[in-house]
């Protein structure tokens, strides 16, 4: 799990939220060490949407290799403060 910090909505009735790129920054480097581990590459994390942070929100981000595409799931898992730790989990399959 990695712990980012979160933005202030733009309006009252908005949320604190994690923004896009520091998401897939979390998850590059989670996803890095891993592929590190079993000395492998892993392609780069996009992922489209900002995530509100709230314990159980989600968001979905891909990698893409010459493989195929890899979805992930990013779940928030706590808030403490101005800091939210998210999950990473990797789909089952490559998609084509």
């Amino acid at each position: 799990m990695a712990a980012v910090p979160l933005v202030p909505g733009c309006s009252a009735e908005t949320t604190n939220t994690i923004d896009r790129d520091e998401i897939a920054k979390q998850a590059q480097g989670e996803f890095d060490r891993i592929a590190k581990a079993k000395e492998q590459r892993f392609p780069k994390i996009a992922c489209p949407d900002d995530l509100e942070g709230e314990v159980g929100n989600e968001t979905r981000c891909r990698a893409s290799g010459p493989d195929g595409m890899l979805g992930i799931t990013v779940t928030v898992e706590s808030v403490d403060d101005d800091k939210a730790r998210l999950s990473f989990k990797g789909d089952d399959k490559l998609a084509k």
